[in-house]
């Protein structure tokens, strides 16, 4: 039996904009009196420049870039409508037994899950012999079958630049730092208490200590066995 993999996950980083807390009414009022809306040339080149450099950084103000990760799937060519159909079903059942915890929805729902992955391993053995089946005479397109069957998935791993590395983070530490500008000092507790002297520890205080334990101890056993 192959071993089956339904889904390959790419992850890769993408810059968008954190328009959750984006103030209408900031924007608009801040438009209104920039130099944008103020400005009485009517040259269209020093407009158009003007434009780009006021939008830009209001936007970039009131929306600022973040770094997120994001991860796309990809289904297995055998995975067909019929697996997604009995996937659905398993899901059910199981939110069924979920909620109610009866034996006999539990059965269902394993049941089902077993005739589930009972369907892929029947649907990817039926793909790849095909697969073969069809390179018959071709021995480039047999070893290329094979090789993608044989060989693991490469890794897939988000290139990030370590410029783009700081930027997330420098941006995380920024949100925190305007989320909490003009909150209350917390109140810490200092303690003056610290170790000013030690006591020399003699054979016969270790051997009190250890007396203490009962002799099935785990650590007494491991301070025999030390």
């Amino acid at each position: 039996m192959f071993p089956y993999a339904v889904t390959r996950k790419d992850v890769r980083a993408v810059v968008t904009r954190n328009s959750s807390n984006f103030d209408i009414v900031n924007f608009v009022d801040e438009l209104a009196v920039s130099e944008l809306a103020t400005t009485t040339s009517d040259d269209v080149k020093y407009l158009f420049s003007l434009y780009n450099s006021t939008m830009s950084s209001l936007i970039d103000k009131h929306a600022p870039q973040r770094m997120v990760m994001c991860s796309q799937r990809h289904r297995a060519p055998w995975y067909d409508a019929k697996c997604r159909s009995m996937k659905r079903q398993v899901r059910h059942l199981e939110s069924v037994f979920r909620r109610r915890r009866l034996p006999t929805c539990h059965s269902k729902w394993r049941n089902t899950e077993v005739r589930y992955h009972q369907l892929l391993g029947s649907k990817q053995r039926s793909f790849w012999s095909g697969r073969v089946l069809e390179s018959d005479g071709d021995s480039r397109a047999l070893w290329k079958t094979l090789s993608s069957l044989m060989s693991p998935p490469a890794s897939q791993t988000a290139s990030i630049t370590p410029a783009e590395f700081v930027a997330h983070f420098k941006g995380k530490v920024d949100a925190i730092r305007a989320s909490t500008t003009g909150a209350p000092m917390p109140g810490i507790e200092r303690t003056c208490s610290s170790l000013s002297s030690y006591k020399c520890v003699t054979t016969q205080d270790i051997k009190r200590l250890l007396g203490r334990y009962p002799t099935n101890s785990a650590l007494l056993t491991q301070y025999k066995r030390g």
